[in-house]
């Protein structure tokens, strides 16, 4: 089965009402079906400032439709035991920063950025197949991302064209 992590703002669209609400209810329709398994990360947590988007999360998760995926944290948050299995690696953050929006130091990046590279490495640590996220920097990477770091993003609608 195809594995498959949501990135936050797939949340957000579905909340205010944006754009991919259709596809992004299709997808939830596959994973209903058990053809697509869904993941989130425990970043969603940490980028949702107004909790709209985890009341979908918990939803979801809650029918069983999706599922938190363990995930990385910064070094104050690794304990051993905790959905934080993998301590940040500093090399693979900045190397994955830089990768997307060259030109940026870690320590300087906004928490948005930093929460992006989180997403995306604890999509790889876990060795699920697509990341499904509509941020066009993080897309607009997609063949650097897929050949330096074996991450495959796409959009729902693309992820949906695949599997018809």
């Amino acid at each position: 089965m195809l594995s498959v992590t949501l990135d936050t703002n797939l949340f957000y669209d579905k909340v205010e009402v944006r754009e991919g609400v259709e596809a992004f209810d299709a997808l939830i329709n596959l994973a209903r079906e058990r053809k697509v398994q869904l993941w989130c990360t425990p970043t969603t947590d940490l980028e949702d400032q107004s909790g709209a988007a985890i009341r979908i999360v918990l939803r979801l998760m809650a029918e069983g439709v999706l599922l938190e995926a363990r995930s990385m944290g910064t070094p104050r948050e690794y304990i051993p035991g905790t959905p934080y299995p993998h301590a940040e690696d500093a090399t693979a953050c900045q190397e994955l920063l830089h990768a997307i929006w060259p030109g940026e130091q870690w320590r300087g990046a906004t928490d948005n950025k930093q929460n992006d590279v989180r997403h995306l490495l604890a999509h790889r640590l876990n060795g699920f197949d697509i990341f499904i996220t509509g941020d066009g920097k993080i897309l607009k990477k997609e063949e650097l991302l897929r050949a330096k770091f074996n991450i495959t993003v796409m959009t729902t609608n693309e992820l949906l064209r695949n599997l018809c």
